[in-house]
């Protein structure tokens, strides 16, 4: 069996964690952050039964910002392009300039 590394990324809702694989559309959840993990990881296997897994696995861009002195993580999909106003939405999400994100100390 062939293994490959994934990104996951978590949030809490209510009280449910939620794990969302950046690289592929899967996602899970769980009582706590060990068990979305889990479940993802689970999620992920049931996925790739049916889908080939890619020999090139292509990880998102997750880079540290500060505004007002407050931290903010900006995750950027890796992809050859982006489509017109993604990384504007995603640092608009964020609440970070581009001069923010690429001056971050």
């Amino acid at each position: 069996m062939v293994s490959r590394r994934f990104t996951a990324a978590i949030v809490k809702e209510g009280k449910w964690y939620v794990a969302r694989s950046l690289e592929v559309e899967v996602v899970s959840q769980g009582k706590t952050v060990e068990e979305a993990l889990t479940n993802l990881k689970e999620a992920l296997e049931l996925y790739f039964e049916d889908e080939e897994i890619p020999e090139n696995i292509q990880h998102p861009i997750i880079a540290p910002g500060i505004r007002n002195g407050k931290k903010r993580i900006v995750i950027v999909p890796f992809h050859k392009e982006l489509a017109p106003g993604n990384l504007a939405s995603i640092l608009r999400q964020a609440e970070l300039s581009i001069e923010e994100l690429i001056n971050e100390k």
